[in-house]
Parts: C-alpha cells; structure tokens; sequence
C-alpha cells in the first residue's frame, strides 16, 4: 500500500445555493490561502445521530439510526485576498478602495468546498455543499502574517462515491501567492478631526458570529439560513506607560478604529478593517513588565465590521459576487 502524499482544500462559489459546481474532474477550484506548518488542513465530518430504545425484556438499549447530523466546521489560513471575509459579511463593492460589508437583505453567497487527499493506494475525498460563513476569528500584528479562522455551517455531503478526483489542481484566487503581513496601523475615531493613531498597539484579535436555523430535507440532507450578526469581539495587545493613560478612552463616547494590513512585496496593496462603534470595556494588567512598561490587553466590542481593500486582480465579479 502506497500512502497519500498530497492534501488540500478547494472552494467554488454556487449560483444555485445548494447546487455543486465542483463536479467534474477539470472544475476550476480555488485555494482558500496560504498554509504554514502550525496550520492542520480538516475537512467537515458528519455526526450519525442515534437513538436509545429501551423494552422491559432486555436491560442493553437497541440502537436506532436517525438523521446525519452535519456540525458546523472550521477552517484556518493566511488570506491572499479578501474572499473569506466576502463569506463572511456578503456584499461587496466595486470602488476605489473596495468595500465589503454586511449583507442587510436576502442570503448571502454559499460555496462549495472540496478536500481531497490523494497520491496513494487509498485516496480521500470530501465535499460539503451549500457553505454559509457564520463565524469569523481574524488576528494580524507586527511580524505575523494575518490569518483568519472561518466557520462554516452546511447543508449536504459528498464522498468518493459522489464525485471524481480533481485533474485540475486548484489555484490561488487571482492566481495572487502573497498573504497581508504586519500591522501597519490602528486608528482610533477613523475619519474623523479627532483620529488617534495608536503606537502602543502591536497586535488586535477580533471574532464575530452570525446565528442560523437549519432544518432537515432528509436523513442526509439540511436547509441552512444566516440570520442576524452578534457584536464584534476586539483584544488589542499593547505595551503601555501606564495603565491611567486607558481611562480616558474608556469614559469617551464609541467611535470608529480602524486596523490596517499590507502586501510584503507592495504596501500600496492593503487590507483595512474598520470596526463601527467601537468601545472599550477592560484593560487588564497582565504584570508583565518590559524597561518600566506594561504589556496589557485592551477589551473592546463593535456593532459590525467592514473592510477596504485593493483588489489585486482583473475581475471583481469572480470573486466579490452579487447573489445570482
């Protein structure tokens, strides 16, 4: 037996939500982003859902097979562009910078995504149908390539009995092979008289979720539904003076921050992410103490966030959609 030497994970959005277009062997299919050695590529896994049934002749229960439960899933990488937060908030516009926002009517795009493991005696495939992005986790900092953890509620399931291996391998999305690094700035009240720039900040974690409904067609089958979006959930990690020189932000009024990450090879290619109403709720000390300075987190929570961006590529439509 020869072992699979050859593994990865490939998207295709759906002009049919539900539909499949990955389904013949030369479907072109793209690369979600770049993979480092801590990043472990997982494909989606259904749960069989069963049922205990009890008589007063036996003391064991007999097992009964219900429906296949299809667990939301995630998904980890570097970005090259800004498609997993287009899965995530759903509207997209083509301006100069483009934008991407929350989409406020209708469903947003779902996709197709497929992860083979092939090379081998034995190869793998798994394919989910009918993706919704309901989940965003995002950090980027100096010295880190920005990385983005997507999570993914579907809707159907497919193996190897259900479709043929790819002979097309997958590309980068606009054929673009460099991920944003750095943090190159965080501005808080963006866009306005009062904009601060804020040194202190060397590193910002944030998460967001959108709530669903699922309902069951089949044993097999389910009907996914985003509904409407939580808060968004901001750390900032900072080298401060002091702890006091926080307090004023904490007492003013919410405003508008703004993160900002570029391209190592063109800084004129940019990924800006604004967090709209933003507030702080903490500071904690966490007593680590570098040349009389201290290493804190600064807690904050925003009601939506949105993204400006250069788009790299020829076709914006490809990639940042209307829904059909």
């Amino acid at each position: 037996m020869t072992n699979n030497t050859e593994n990865f994970m490939a998207w295709k959005w759906e002009t049919t939500n539900g539909t499949p277009l990955i389904t013949a062997a030369d479907s072109v299919t793209y690369l979600f982003g770049l993979y480092g050695e801590d990043i472990r590529v997982s494909p989606p896994s259904p749960n069989q859902k069963l049922s205990e049934i009890l008589t007063n002749q036996y003391k064991n229960p007999t097992l009964s097979k219900g429906v296949s439960e299809l667990p939301t899933w995630k998904h980890q990488f570097h970005p090259v562009n800004c498609v997993p937060d287009m899965m995530f908030l759903g509207s997209a516009t083509d301006a100069n910078p483009d934008t991407l926002s929350i989409k406020h009517t209708g469903l947003k795009h779902s996709f197709t995504s497929r992860w083979e493991y092939k090379g081998g005696t034995n190869p793998r495939r798994i394919q989910s149908v009918g993706n919704y992005t309901i989940g965003m986790y995002g950090r980027m900092g100096i010295d880190i390539s920005h990385i983005v953890e997507i999570t993914n509620a579907w809707q159907k399931f497919e193996s190897e009995a259900d479709r043929v291996a790819l002979t097309t391998a997958p590309i980068y999305p606009e054929t673009i092979e460099s991920c944003y690094v750095g943090l190159s700035e965080v501005l808080w009240d963006y866009g306005e008289a009062g904009e601060d720039n804020w040194d202190e900040i060397f590193e910002v974690e944030y998460s967001q979720q959108q709530n669903f409904t699922q309902h069951y067609t089949s044993k097999t089958t389910q009907i996914v539904y985003p509904q409407t979006y939580g808060s968004v959930d901001i750390t900032f990690h900072a080298v401060l003076n002091q702890n006091t020189q926080w307090e004023d932000y904490i007492a003013r009024n919410i405003k508008d921050v703004a993160i900002k990450t570029t391209k190592p090879n063109d800084i004129t290619k940019y990924k800006q992410i604004v967090f709209a109403n933003c507030q702080i709720t903490q500071v904690v000390d966490t007593h680590i103490a570098y040349d009389g300075k201290v290493l804190a987190l600064i807690k904050a929570r925003a009601e939506s966030y949105s993204v400006n961006f250069t788009h790299e590529g020829s076709n914006f439509a490809t990639y940042y959609p209307a829904y059909a």
